[in-house]
């Protein structure tokens, strides 16, 4: 394809044909031109198409003669890049190479001749591979359709960030998400979770680079403030309230009211990256009171850690106190 085909391809699934090397699928995240100079693209390998001949050698198998590895993003010339057929077949990189050795080994069986050693090694792989594949189809089993009852949001982006927004014109910033969402790629229904710079990643592993209008679901179950508000925090820092909530004989089951500040403050703040506020939570149970005043700090950052910061106050009615601390980055 030529360079003007290339920039209508990117974000689609290409051929990347490397010769006696094998060749590969994967996907067109961007296209390099110069003045010139013949086009580049820059592609994310997801699987293999055909087998390098090297991996064959004295009757042995070489997998690491591989020329990519899985998920490896490479910038491969134009003239050897193609855009795949809307039929090829989607494996995992695992799996694209098991299926390979399983078309050699069928291959060799009708013709063995000069290849008996090669044709061994390949059925102890088959013997191999048989219980490896029936994990990965179980893993890699699309989704369903998403029902009814998830909210629809549409994929925009700025030049800073990606962020969803609803029918109603309500935003909902990714960076730094841990929601679940359902999207569609290739025919298929998949779940997982945003990455960074506009690509999700499934629950099986496999990435997918989306586009400004895509379209993506979510369980509302997932705006429950306070299964939001658990999931804002760090694994240490959950585990610490959890101790400090049992201490006074409580537990997430004794909630009655939870007031999420940062919830509130990420879907109204697009660009923005500072977040400082006080969210309140309240358990009750027939004998006691519980009151948790949690204090948060968040400075989110392109290129290094977020600095995280979270001080919860708990106060019972019968005037017991307790502080608990969490910081990553820097102390208060």
């Amino acid at each position: 394809m030529d360079r003007i085909q290339a920039h209508k391809a990117i974000g689609k699934t290409v051929i990347v044909d490397e010769g006696l090397d094998g060749t590969y699928i994967g996907e067109l995240l961007h296209v390099i031109t110069e003045p010139k100079r013949p086009w580049k693209g820059e592609v994310r390998i997801d699987s293999v198409l055909s087998l390098p001949e090297s991996m064959f050698t004295d009757g042995q198998i070489n997998v690491n003669k591989m020329k990519f590895k899985e998920s490896q993003v490479t910038v491969v010339a134009g003239q050897k890049i193609e855009l795949a057929p809307t039929d090829v077949e989607q494996e995992t990189f695992s799996q694209s190479i098991a299926s390979g050795l399983r078309t050699m080994y069928q291959k060799l069986k009708k013709n063995p001749i000069g290849k008996e050693q090669l044709l061994l090694t390949l059925e102890q792989y088959m013997n191999k591979l048989k219980p490896m594949k029936q994990r990965a189809d179980r893993s890699q089993k699309p989704t369903e359709a998403p029902s009814e009852s998830l909210a629809k949001y549409t994929l925009q982006s700025n030049e800073s960030s990606f962020y969803f927004i609803n029918d109603h014109g309500e935003i909902l910033p990714l960076s730094g998400s841990t929601f679940e969402f359902t999207w569609n790629h290739h025919s298929s229904w998949y779940k997982g979770t945003y990455e960074s710079n506009g690509i999700f990643v499934s629950h099986e592993g496999q990435r997918f680079t989306a586009k400004e209008g895509d379209i993506f679901y979510m369980d509302e179950q997932q705006f429950n403030p306070f299964y939001i508000w658990k999931h804002e925090l760090e694994p240490a820092a959950l585990q610490a309230f959890k101790h400090s909530l049992s201490s006074f004989n409580m537990s997430e089951d004794d909630l009655v009211h939870c007031h999420n500040a940062l919830l509130h403050q990420l879907l109204g703040s697009q660009d923005t990256t500072s977040f400082k506020g006080v969210s309140f939570l309240t358990f009750t149970a027939p004998d006691h009171y519980v009151l948790v005043q949690h204090h948060f700090e968040r400075t989110l950052f392109k290129d290094k850690e977020d600095e995280i910061y979270d001080r919860f106050e708990f106060t019972t009615d019968a005037g017991e106190r307790s502080v608990v601390f969490y910081s990553n980055a820097f102390s208060k």
